[in-house]
Formats: structure tokens, C-alpha cells, sequence
């Protein structure tokens, strides 16, 4: 077993991380992870300061742990922890996977404990999300004081099964957008921060998503109320490599709950899949949101596929 480093990743690292990406997805397939560029590129990620690579003695990358900052805003419930998010991952067929995990675990919490610093008084909890097959890199946080603290559904459906019609308000327009203006980003990331209080989005990173190749074919299905402020909204996108689409950041502001409003926007984002040809949508729940689970399943959503979420206070 060769001697394994680890440092901050670089953009020249780029062609490696999809090695290594390949490599890890041979042996997780439903593995969550990014295109390479958005480990890249992504503003939260500091060029590189937030990433770090294990490589071996011949320069592969065997190794990959970033770190998302995630601080609690000030709509936030005072308990609400500022979140720093991460995953560990190590290339499960070399023989120095455990050492890369143990020198990235390392490095993610140095890392995350200077980022706490630059955060306003509260609680910092360190987070994971991975899929429940990744055992290896969970077992080793779970070693290594993490608790889990959630679990996630991942559900799916075909766009070619009926789609529910749901009647909303009067007061409620429903359309599609593609949030080209300052304006509607601003509303956006407004609206979406008090629904999300563990992720808030930047206008920053939104910018980066908006300007992806995964937006090129996307949308967003929103409802506004009759002063046209946006009340609720889903991304709709397509995971092109996994041929299939997404169903993402499903929110509609506490004050027009309960009034069908995630459902149409749900439907109308099948919709918007069965338009363009895409037979499979998939989408994730918290396994404690019993009544987003129940909207799914009422939408012809089944659960597939099981992930973890794991957390360790700083």
C-alpha cells in the first residue's frame, strides 16, 4: 500500500475526478453525485479551498470530500443549526480506501471548524447525505462520531401513467419560467430560503445552477398570488446520464399550505417531462415529511430507493 496524500482540489484535477467518479459509480451506481464541473466551478466551494482529493503514490484521485457552508439565516428558528455539508468518499477497489477516508475526515472538519468561525453564534452541525448502499464511507463517519439524524426517500414515476388534475384558487397563476431576470432570482432565493432553513441558497450559487448545462433544458413551474409574488414553486430538469428527469426544491410558502398548490405544481412538472419526451421522474423526501410523502404517493410516486442523512456537531 502506497503512501496517500491529500490537498485542496485544483481545476486541473478535473479529468481525474471523473475517473474517479467512474470508478466509485461501477461500485455504487445510485451514488448521488455532481458532474464534475459543479465540484469545479460551484461559488460555495471557495476554487478549491472547500474540496479536498486523496491521491495515491501514482497521482489517481482515490479520494474526494467537499465542503458546503450552509449557515442559518435570519428567518431561521433560533435552534436551527448553521449546517456544513459534506460526503467522504473513497475508491472502494484501492487498497488504501480506509487511510483516504481517515485524511479527508480530517481535513473536512479543520476545514469546517474555520468556517464556523466566520458564522454568527449557533450551533454548527456537520451533515452527510449518501445513498444507503454507500456502507463503507457511512461506516467510517459512523466510526468517527456521526449519528444519523434522517433518512431520505427517493421516489419515482413514469410520465406515461395519468397525472392527477388538481384545481387551485382562483387567486393562484400557475406558469413556467425560466427565471431569466434579477427579479425573479431575487423572489426565488427570498421564498425558497424561508421554506429550506437547513440549505440556504445563495443568489450566487442559484446564478451557477441557472448557467449549468442541466438548466439548458430545465424549468421552473411556480404559483404566484394576485400582486404576482411568487407562493410556491419545483424545479424541473433532467438527469441526463441516468436518463431520466428531476423533480426538485418543492416549496410553497407556509401561509398558502394545504390548499393543493405542491400538488399542481408537481403535476404540471410531469407535465412539463411527458412534453419532452421522458418516461421516468424522480424526486426526494425527508422520511419525516409525512405529508409530502403522502402528496407523492397520491401523485403515483413509489419509493425506490433509500438514502441517509448523518450529522456530528462541531
Amino acid at each position: 500500500m502506497g503512501e496517500v496524500i491529500v490537498r485542496n482540489y485544483q481545476e486541473r484535477d478535473i479529468e481525474k475526478l471523473a475517473q474517479f467518479f467512474e470508478r466509485y459509480r461501477a461500485a455504487f451506481p445510485d451514488a448521488k453525485l455532481a458532474p464534475p464541473e459543479y465540484y469545479t466551478y460551484h461559488p460555495t466551494l471557495a476554487g478549491g479551498q472547500n474540496v479536498f482529493c486523496a491521491l495515491d503514490h501514482e497521482e489517481r484521485i482515490v479520494g474526494f470530500a467537499p465542503v458546503f457552508p450552509a449557515p442559518a439565516t435570519e428567518e431561521s428558528e433560533p435552534e436551527e443549526p448553521h449546517h456544513i455539508w459534506t460526503i467522504v468518499l473513497a475508491d472502494p477497489g484501492a487498497p488504501d480506501a480506509g487511510q483516504a477516508r481517515t485524511l479527508l475526515l480530517e481535513r473536512v472538519i479543520q476545514r469546517a471548524k474555520a468556517i464556523k468561525a466566520s458564522f454568527a453564534p449557533r450551533r454548527v452541525k456537520l451533515a452527510a447525505d449518501m445513498t444507503a448502499s454507500q456502507c463503507p464511507d457511512i461506516e467510517h463517519l459512523l466510526e468517527n462520531g456521526f449519528e444519523r439524524y434522517e433518512g431520505m426517500h427517493v421516489m419515482s414515476r413514469t410520465t406515461a401513467d395519468s397525472i392527477p388534475d388538481v384545481s387551485v384558487s382562483p387567486e393562484i397563476t400557475v406558469r413556467r419560467t425560466k427565471m431569466a431576470t434579477e427579479e425573479e432570482q431575487k423572489a426565488y432565493v427570498r421564498a425558497y430560503n424561508s421554506c429550506f432553513f437547513e440549505l440556504p441558497k445563495t443568489l450566487e450559487a442559484l446564478r451557477f445552477f441557472l448557467d449549468s448545462p442541466v438548466w439548458a433544458a430545465g424549468m421552473a413551474v411556480a404559483a404566484f398570488d394576485l400582486q404576482g409574488q411568487l407562493v410556491g414553486s419545483v424545479l424541473a430538469y433532467s438527469d441526463e446520464e441516468a436518463g431520466r428527469g428531476v423533480i426538485d426544491d418543492v416549496f410553497v410558502l407556509p401561509e398558502w399550505r394545504r390548499r393543493g398548490i405542491a400538488k399542481r405544481l408537481v403535476g404540471e412538472g410531469i407535465r412539463y417531462f411527458r412534453e419532452q419526451g421522458v418516461r421516468e421522474v424522480h424526486l426526494d423526501v425527508v422520511q419525516s415529511n409525512g405529508p409530502a410523502i403522502s402528496l407523492y404517493r397520491s401523485m403515483g410516486y413509489v419509493t425506490i430507493n433509500e438514502e441517509v442523512m448523518l450529522g456530528l456537531y462541531l
